[in-house]
């Protein structure tokens, strides 16, 4: 088949890899100039089926719209409007126990591909990118290590291998942490880990680049118009104003918050909203001073991760847009725990800030599969989990249009359990 893909992020690159692999030709188009330059541009880089933080859980809504009732990972960007209310109600219908287990459970089964996928990858291209193995979690008191205890007991049931131990469990697979800072309780996840996420894109790219897939950067998709026989894409290059028709038998939004435009004249309407994150980047001042891998504060679910000769500060959710005083906020916040945990690792005169959206559906799970119309398939909605669910959503979606077996049960992801046929 002749596959269009739009958007060149860490999604987009696994997809045309993926679709590369089954014979298929590939023409990626991408607004930015290269290959990683929005939500996976300086991403925290957690390669981890064992941390899932989740966007719907147990208590979250309490968490959001009462900011003071806990330091809850994920916030309102602002004050719910009328217009949220329908997305918040449904976002509230899928933070149940039974509901979250549901998710949890898909969740799992597609990242856990997702890693032998990109192993996989690694093993057969032997791509070049900064990567460490292992993930700790601290907790900070008994109070914390009660509101998580539903976390453990999932790690538990779900077979995921993991070691939990005291302070001193976490001061061995972390040395550089601040003794000045409590620790009550350490999680290690040893096959979870950290992964450049912005460089294995590029190197990616540029293999499948060189196998034969088109890509065309500068190059914005105005308009998807189904026809009899696939698809037509208007799409614009950069500092013109005519569009070029170009015709497909299949196109694949991988494309972000910038789907949201081009779904709507489609009449596919999506539940979907903007996930915002945060990171700081800062290089090493003394590597025994910093973190070996990964580090998730669990108190406010932020990551401090190992990236070669840089540590890197990722969180501060929040739903829908924010003010440049809540920015500030967050900022602040990140700068606190990696002073906490690790407060001799950076070089804090020349710090990266960054912050980047993807969208998000309801229940937290990627949207991922064909549409109701033929021809227009989705893989978006990945939440913080883009960089972790990458190659198992390409892997899925490329045998779902040769209508292959998956390997996994894929239903939980499809496009059409929010927008059915018209």
């Amino acid at each position: 088949m002749n596959i269009a893909i739009i958007g060149a992020g860490v999604t987009g690159v696994t997809l045309a890899h993926a679709l590369l692999q089954d014979g298929h030709h590939v023409h990626v188009f991408e607004q930015r100039q290269t290959a990683a330059e929005e939500a996976s541009y300086a991403c925290g880089g957690l390669l981890s089926a064992g941390w899932a933080s989740p966007l719907a859980a147990p208590g979250m809504v309490w968490d959001m719209l009462y900011p003071g009732s806990s330091p809850t990972a994920i916030r309102m960007g602002q004050w719910p409007r009328p217009s949220d209310a329908a997305w918040l109600l449904r976002w509230w219908m899928h933070t149940s126990r039974k509901a979250h287990a549901a998710q949890q459970g898909a969740a799992l089964a597609l990242t856990q591909l997702s890693l032998r996928e990109l192993a996989r990858t690694n093993a057969d291209l032997g791509l070049e990118y900064e990567t460490t193995e292992g993930l700790t979690v601290l907790v900070r008191s008994a109070h914390d290590r009660e509101r998580i205890d539903p976390y453990l007991q999932w790690l538990n049931a779900s077979n995921v291998p993991h070691q939990v131990g005291d302070a001193t469990f976490g001061l061995s697979k972390e040395p550089a942490l601040n003794r000045q800072t409590p620790i009550h309780t350490a999680i290690h996840l040893p096959r979870d880990g950290v992964g450049n996420c912005r460089q294995f894109t590029g190197a990616l790219k540029q293999v499948v680049q060189e196998r034969g897939a088109e890509f065309s950067f500068g190059h914005t998709v105005r308009a998807i118009r189904p026809t009899e026989t696939g698809v037509e894409l208007d799409v614009q290059a950069q500092r013109t104003t005519s569009l070029a028709p170009l015709t497909f038998d299949t196109v694949v939004l991988c494309s972000g918050v910038a789907s949201l435009g081009l779904l709507k004249p489609l009449n596919i309407q999506l539940p979907l909203n903007q996930l915002r994150s945060h990171s700081l980047s800062a290089n090493l001042r003394d590597p025994m001073d910093a973190p070996r891998s990964g580090v998730v504060d669990s108190l406010h679910n932020i990551g401090i991760t190992r990236l070669g000769q840089r540590v890197r500060i990722t969180g501060g959710q929040a739903l829908g847009s924010a003010s440049a005083a809540q920015h500030k906020g967050v900022l602040k916040q990140l700068y606190a725990a990696l002073f906490d945990w690790f407060p001799g690792a950076a070089h804090m005169s020349s710090v990266q800030t960054w912050s980047g959206q993807t969208p998000v559906v309801p229940d937290g799970l990627p949207v991922l599969g064909a549409t109701a119309l033929p021809g227009v398939w989705l893989n978006i909605g990945h939440g913080l989990r883009g960089w972790s669910m990458a190659s198992g959503s390409a892997r899925v979606l490329a045998d779902q249009l040769v209508q292959r077996d998956t390997g996994i049960d894929a239903r939980a992801f499809s496009a059409q359990r929010w927008h059915k046929a018209p």
